[in-house]
């Protein structure tokens, strides 16, 4: 489904403030959308604390993060996964957690997994410091002996390349904790903990517009869902509009949490 958007523009306002106002207004309508539901995944958000789930007497919950907020195709700079394991009540970070990790572009459940594979962290932090790159993924580390987990460094960080995070939009991350602790606490397959979340970082678009006096001004619109489509500029009108890709799943908008800023 494609959400379309139409905006006006009042003859005395400047073109060029009006612009920087109006994706603005996109970011904040979109977000609009989502609260508008008590449960919903945090699109729109590069980050979120997940809801806790027992581990033995300890209630843990997941904070993940997307960073930068803001991918560009053009640059394809490094961009950073972060996962954070804590005790709710103490705030502690729990050590050695082992993680399998799996990643997806969009929110189809039958799509495959941009990349899949176990990591584990001696002092709780796992930074997945990716190099966005056309290709098969490729990650650096070694691997610990039990589930053949990839080791993270002393700072928590794993290096991987590959088709990830190579631009703007929603992103689906599914997380199985496999143990904590220490490395060789294992769990059974009926402990295993999973979190699920959406998370969505901004996709640019960028072009210039011709007014009907024959000036020109520079456009950006900033999407956290989907590339902008079928952009069209009325310099006689003084309106816009543009087209997004949207998929209105209501049975996931109303089996998720919802997360509150």
């Amino acid at each position: 489904m494609r959400q379309s958007n139409h905006f006006g523009i009042d003859k005395n306002i400047n073109i060029k403030k009006t612009f920087l106002i109006i994706a603005t207004l996109l970011v904040a309508g979109t977000l609009a959308q989502i609260s508008a539901s008590p449960k919903a995944f945090a699109d729109g958000l590069t980050q979120e604390n997940l809801p806790p789930a027992t581990f033995g007497n300890r209630e843990a919950a997941l904070f993940v993060k997307i960073n930068p907020p803001i991918l560009t195709t053009e640059s394809q700079q490094d961009a950073y996964l972060q996962f954070r394991l804590f005790d709710v009540k103490t705030n502690e970070t729990i050590k050695f957690p082992t993680l399998n990790i799996a990643v997806y572009k969009g929110t189809d459940p039958k799509a495959k997994p941009l990349m899949q594979d176990f990591f584990q962290s001696e002092n709780g932090l796992l930074t997945l410091k990716i190099k966005p790159q056309e290709g098969p993924v490729q990650i650096q580390g070694s691997r610990e002996p039990f589930l053949s987990a990839l080791q993270a460094d002393p700072g928590g960080t794993v290096n991987v390349s590959g088709p990830v995070l190579l631009d703007g939009g929603l992103y689906r991350i599914d997380v199985e904790v496999f143990g904590i602790d220490f490395p060789t606490n294992i769990f059974k397959d009926e402990d295993v903990k999973t979190f699920e979340t959406a998370l969505s970082v901004g996709d640019v678009y960028s072009q210039n517009v011709q007014s009907a006096d024959g000036k020109t001004y520079p456009m950006s619109i900033i999407s956290y869902y989907d590339k902008v489509e079928d952009f069209n500029f009325n310099a006689e009108s003084k309106t816009y509009s543009w087209a997004m890709p949207f998929d209105w799943n209501v049975e996931r908008i109303q089996n998720a949490q919802m997360f509150r800023a």
